[in-house]
């Protein structure tokens, strides 16, 4: 116990991002959390959830409408698309994703991810709940470690890394009328999409800081639909506190995410912008190979059209565990 305490210590600013896609919509976006590691593989369990309910010009708007987590008994499908339907107060879309992710070192310097994530998608106009959920697209990614400074009093790294994420989800999903439902509230994409990320954290005794930044490309799925290039960026300002056998890692979190929608036939598809800055707070902590990790952000800056709800508030949950790995693949 007290050397994986000491590998924490010895590297506060180890940090394992997965450039996963969206909290917003499975489009854009990546979760950010610090994982502190020393090259260790491991696998982990994320809850993460994303409410939009902000209605321009509407009074009486609740932050957290009825439904918005938990089912309620209000069963029927109406409209499938922003705009179809003038929004009232509880109106909202929200979207909570069960992943299972996993990390694999095959070199000291060569880092795998995979993420398996299951969603559980919800959006009220009027009084009426649609329901979406199934599993979501399997990404994977490969990260170089090109710098690896620990052992200084400033410690550094740098990862660079490529993905892909495969349509493993449905994206044909229709309502009780065989309307198909919205491309954003479908489980999956229906098309590959590649990405490419960087990661740099620096830390000084028990201060951080990381940064991170993702940029993303989509095909074309079998309903002519393409998400545009898109581009998210975090930064997290973290201090330690260690006490005993136990490491806690506060957050001051910043995020920015922006795509300018997707084309239909290359047509741009009304409404369908996504640009926001978020900000929050976020706290890991971690006994011996055990990791559990909360973060909270609310919008600073938003960019939407008034016929979609705006962001409200998201947040994650998540427990991990790290193998005392010992041998890698490639040596």
């Amino acid at each position: 116990m007290k050397r994986y305490i000491q590998r924490i210590v010895r590297s506060v600013v180890l940090l394992t991002i997965l450039p996963c896609a969206v909290f917003a919509c499975d489009v854009c976006g990546a979760f950010i959390g610090v994982t502190p590691y020393d090259n260790q593989s491991g696998f982990s369990v994320f809850h993460r959830y994303s409410l939009h309910s902000r209605i321009d010009n509407l009074e009486d708007q609740p932050i957290f409408p009825s439904g918005a987590y938990r089912v309620v008994p209000v069963m029927s499908a109406l409209h499938s698309s922003h705009d179809s339907v003038q929004m009232q107060p509880g109106d909202f879309e929200s979207f909570k994703t069960i992943e299972v992710r996993g990390k694999w070192f095959i070199h000291n310097r060569v880092e795998i991810n995979t993420q398996l994530p299951f969603v559980f998608n919800r959006m009220r106009s009027n009084t009426h709940l649609e329901r979406i959920s199934g599993v979501g697209d399997v990404s994977c990614w490969i990260g170089v470690h090109v710098v690896r400074k620990l052992e200084t009093d400033l410690k550094q790294r740098l990862v660079i890394g490529l993905g892909v994420k495969i349509p493993t989800g449905r994206c044909d999903v229709r309502d009780e009328s065989g309307v198909r439902f919205h491309l954003y509230m479908q489980p999956g994409s229906g098309t590959f999409q590649e990405s490419a990320y960087i990661q740099y954290s620096l830390s000084r005794k028990k201060i951080g800081l990381f940064w991170n930044g993702t940029v993303k490309r989509n095909g074309i799925n079998s309903f002519d639909e393409q998400v545009k290039a898109s581009f998210t960026s975090g930064v997290n300002l973290f201090y330690m506190i260690k006490k005993g056998n136990a490491v806690v890692l506060p957050q001051i979190q910043i995020y920015a995410e922006y795509c300018s929608g997707y084309t239909v036939n290359q047509l741009p598809a009304a409404n369908s912008e996504i640009g926001m800055v978020m900000s929050g707070i976020g706290c890991d902590a971690y006994f011996g190979r055990l990791g559990t990790h909360l973060t909270v952000q609310i919008p600073a800056v938003q960019i939407r059209s008034t016929e979609a709800p705006g962001a409200s508030l998201r947040g994650a949950i998540g427990i991990s565990w790290n193998i005392n790995q010992q041998k890698f693949l490639i040596n």
